[in-house]
Parts: structure tokens; sequence; C-alpha cells
């Protein structure tokens, strides 16, 4: 296939960013561990009204079956948009690793023989990076204890390590075709044993700014794309113009 085609198809991946490249707002995010936590409240707020209403037991007994009504409201609700939101981080995840692997692929092919083996070891190793099942994993992840601290783990890890994947494939790119393309990295390492500790010692509280990384870092992430990919799309077509 000659240059032109995969310019095209680069042309195409790249229009694609807008819809595969998906932003989550932060605070949809946080919302199920805010919701969690005023669902807790009501609750409690429940019981402790019945303490102090003992001369009027009927009133009391009803706030509390109110407040209990209420709290499970918004428990079942927090859960549902818990699994939602880390249903989409996790499919937003697996699309954008296919639109970007894709997009360097045929990067690659459009260099040709100019393409070296720096290239195509990224390209192998972004084929190791799998595809996880966002349906399963968001489920899961509210059924069996603990495991969503797993996936708020491989969602940070897995586009770190894209990411580092990237800026070595786009600095390569850039000897190769004599134009600097900045890819800056803005993903960064978490701790995830730190971010574990400190959700335990917060009795989750900080499990809300956990989730607004998840959010906001590939957030980020695309910005880069957005410039990056343009100014790459450009520099291709004009090698291809004078070739």
């Amino acid at each position: 296939m000659d240059i032109d085609y995969h310019i095209a198809r680069i042309r195409e991946l790249v229009e694609e960013a807008e819809e595969v490249d998906e932003r989550v707002s932060e605070g949809l995010a946080v919302a199920p561990v805010v919701m969690g936590f005023v669902s807790l409240a009501i609750y409690i707020i429940g019981f402790a009204a019945l303490g102090f209403a003992r001369r009027r037991p009927l009133g009391a007994a009803l706030a509390l079956v109110s407040s209990m009504v209420l709290s499970s409201l918004i428990g079942l609700a927090a859960a549902g948009l818990g699994i939602y939101v880390v249903y989409k981080l996790i499919r937003r995840r697996n699309r954008h690793f296919i639109r970007a692997r894709r997009l360097c692929e045929n990067v690659a092919a459009a260099l040709g023989g100019e393409s070296n083996y720096q290239l195509r070891r990224v390209l192998e190793e972004m084929e190791e990076i799998s595809e996880r099942d966002a349906v399963v994993w968001a489920v899961l992840s509210w059924i069996i204890p603990f495991l969503g601290f797993y996936v708020f783990h491989f969602l940070n890890e897995d586009f770190r390590r894209h990411e580092m994947l990237e800026a070595r494939f786009y600095g390569a790119v850039s000897q190769l075709v004599g134009r600097e393309l900045r890819f800056e990295r803005v993903i960064p390492s978490r701790s995830t044993a730190l971010y574990l500790i400190l959700t335990l010692i917060t009795l989750g509280l900080f499990a809300a700014y956990w989730l607004y990384t998840l959010a906001r870092d590939p957030n980020l992430h695309f910005a880069q794309h957005r410039r990056v990919d343009a100014e790459l799309l450009r520099i291709l077509e004009e090698r291809a113009s004078q070739g």
C-alpha cells in the first residue's frame, strides 16, 4: 500500500479521536463516593433521631424507616452510578489504546523503509497491553470486595505505560522526519499501595480523589494527542507532497 493510503487512514484516525477519546467528567467520577457518604449519613441520622425521640415512638419509627428507605435508594443509585463510571473509564481505555495503536501502525507504514527497529519495538509493546472487558470488570469491581482497587490500579498503570510508549514512538518519529514532535507525559506514576492505605485510613473518602485522577489524567492525555496528532498529520502530508 502506498503512502497516500496510510496518510488517509491517519487522517481518519485523527478525526475519530473526537468520538473515541471520550472525556469523562471529574465530577461524575467522584459522584458515587459522595453519594455513598450521603447515604451513610442519612442512615446514621435516622438511628440518632430514634434515640432522641422516646416520647414519640411512632414518629421516631416512621422517621427511622423513612431514613433507611432513602439511604437504601441513594446507596443503590451510588452503586449503579459507580458501575457506570468504571465501565466508561475502562471502555475509553480500550477504545483509545486501539485507536492510538492503529495510528502508530499507519505512521510507521507511511514512513516505509525509514521506520526503524525502535518504532517496531514500541508497536510490539503496545500489543502487549491487552483489552479489558468493560462490562465484566465494572460489575465485578462492585461485587467482589477490594477488586475495585485493582481496577483503579490497572487503569492508572496501563495509561501510564501507554503514554510512555507513545512518548518513545513520537520521539523516534521526530528523529526520522527531522521535525520535533513534543509529546509531553502528563500521567504521573501513582503508588497504588499509598492510595489504598489512604483510602482505608479515610474510610473510603480518599477514593473520591483516586477516581478524580482516573478521569482527569486521561483527559489531559487526550488533549496532548489532539495537538500532536494534528502536527504529525501535517508533517506527513508535507513529506508526501514533496515526494
